[in-house]
């Protein structure tokens, strides 16, 4: 389940490619904040595919099987007794983030590739509906970036609490270098235990 928020671009971006998927965590495979026999026929869906992004591949090794089905049932009917706030985060570091990640860090010009955002959820509350906001700077002239423009946002309907939920956006770029913002909960829609570790960057190089 996923809502596209906006969808905004500048010159050296191919905004049409955009394609969002949102892949929550604690096997909840519909966001739909439980895990119950809707998750288990979306896996039963996937039973034994192979590839990248399957809403069924709760261990992440990209086959959907028994390991699969086991944390399936380790999290199945999965509570959600409020006893405290939730924490949204996303990982920054300077200008690195382990949670913004591209499927080639060096693409061709017009190559499409995959964006991947991941968000946090290390409170001990489960966070409900939020948007994400992504900015882009296209332009560096080896001291600074341009202003930041508007590209892409979306909905995350639910993250559980120690869980997480990915976004992948399908895209392409032209040279030379673009920098990524990503700012979860934007509107402050979510009441956090901190609200100061939810905005990150990272540069992608075009070649």
């Amino acid at each position: 389940m996923l809502v596209l928020a906006s969808v905004g671009g500048a010159d050296n971006l191919d905004v049409q490619s955009i394609d969002l998927t949102i892949v929550c965590g604690k096997a909840d495979l519909n966001c739909d904040g439980s895990v119950d026999f809707k998750d288990y026929a979306k896996l039963a869906n996937d039973w034994l595919k192979t590839g990248q992004y399957l809403p069924g591949d709760i261990d992440k090794d990209e086959f959907i099987d028994c390991n699969d089905l086991k944390g399936l049932t380790l999290n199945w009917l999965w509570p959600r007794d409020e006893i405290g706030q939730p924490d949204l985060y996303i990982h920054s570091f300077v200008i690195h983030s382990f949670d913004i990640t591209f499927s080639n860090p060096y693409p061709a010009s017009g190559e499409q590739i995959t964006v991947g955002v991941t968000v946090h959820n290390i409170g001990d509350a489960d966070a409900t509906e939020f948007d994400v906001y992504i900015s882009v700077s296209y332009s560096w002239d080896g001291v600074n970036w341009t202003l930041p423009m508007p590209w892409a946002g979306f909905n995350i309907p639910y993250i559980f609490a120690s869980s997480f939920s990915t976004a992948y956006i399908n895209t392409s770029f032209s040279p030379p270098f673009t920098r990524l913002c990503v700012i979860v909960d934007c509107y402050n829609q979510v009441q956090e235990s901190n609200e100061t570790n939810n905005i990150a960057s990272e540069v992608l190089m075009t070649l």
